[in-house]
């Protein structure tokens, strides 16, 4: 069995799906107020939009030749993967400030994931052309819109 960009997606989709649930756990604790439950409700949505695009894309290019991985580079992705994973957890926290960057750091880390992921598995310029590679810049495109909404909403 070989392995290809696919598996790769739905580590990344259950770390959405983490996040999400950690975000509607927020939305729902009567320890917060209203509006910390509200933009916490909205970043769940966020979340979960996040993880049907990249479902979408897993389904887009499920049937392409060029998603393969070698071994060895899936193996130290997938342990940056599931390092993260174990890293992420539900926060206390007490106000809007404190949400907003809490969501801010989770998405920051976010893109350093992509960014890692992509550094293992394109290990030569040559590959800058593959799908691997455009389906991985195309999630850092994402995520790096996320880090975007969330600075602005910090300025305000």
């Amino acid at each position: 069995m070989s392995y290809t960009i696919i598996d790769i997606l739905d580590k990344i989709i259950i770390i959405e799906e983490l996040i999400h649930k950690i975000y509607v756990e927020l939305g729902k604790s009567e320890n917060i107020g209203v509006n910390l439950r509200t933009v916490a409700n909205i970043f769940a949505l966020e979340e979960k939009r996040h993880a049907e695009t990249y479902t979408s894309i897993k389904e887009r290019i499920r049937h392409d030749n060029d998603i393969e991985i070698d071994f060895d580079l899936y193996d130290k992705a997938s342990k940056v993967i599931n390092d993260y994973k174990c890293k992420i957890h539900k926060p206390n926290i007490n106000n809007l400030n404190e949400i907003l960057e809490f969501m801010l750091q989770i998405e920051k880390e976010n893109v350093a994931l992509i960014i890692r992921i992509r550094d293992i598995l394109i290990t030569s310029l040559d590959k800058e052309n593959t799908l691997i590679y455009k389906v991985l810049d195309e999630l850092l495109v994402e995520e790096l819109k996320h880090v975007e909404n969330l600075e602005q909403f910090l300025k305000r």
